[in-house]
């Protein structure tokens, strides 16, 4: 963070310097000129390091409001949450990323059916499987 104390010293010299210019020893105003540099140039570099630290920052915010889950839009249906979208539903979205993590993490769906009427989803955060019924992904699945 920067500190004021960088700012005063610049201050303080530049008083110095203005004072000293009337007096005019060239040793201790070209000192003083050196001292005012070095103080400025302190205060550039704490300047650019606050200016990355806003970067970061605001990128850890824009990175946190997308991971937010506005638990409005999902839907629960005793497997996984949904989404409602203007054709159906987004999903299936795993609901033990949702319930202890507070993000949205797809399911992904490996091929075949197990036991004739469910599928099976797959969590890649957490390595669960989830086997939802086949008429709980139809009613969800948009009318193509």
């Amino acid at each position: 963070m920067m500190e004021t104390t960088s700012i005063s010293s610049a201050l303080t010299l530049l008083s110095s310097i203005l004072g000293m210019a009337t007096k005019v020893n060239e040793r201790e105003f070209n000192q003083a000129i050196i001292e005012l540099q070095k103080a400025l140039l302190n205060i550039q570099k704490e300047a650019a390091q606050l200016q990355q630290e806003n970067i970061n920052l605001t990128n850890q915010l824009s990175d946190l409001k997308q991971n937010l889950i506005d638990r409005s839009a999902l839907e629960y249906d005793g497997y996984a949450y949904w989404v409602k979208i203007e054709r159906g539903f987004d999903g299936p979205f795993c609901s033990v990323c949702v319930d202890n993590e507070h993000k949205r993490i797809r399911l992904t769906r490996i091929p075949g059916t197990f036991s004739g009427s469910t599928y099976r989803y797959d969590c890649h955060v957490h390595k669960k499987s989830f086997l939802i019924p086949i008429d709980v992904i139809t009613k969800h699945t948009p009318v193509r």
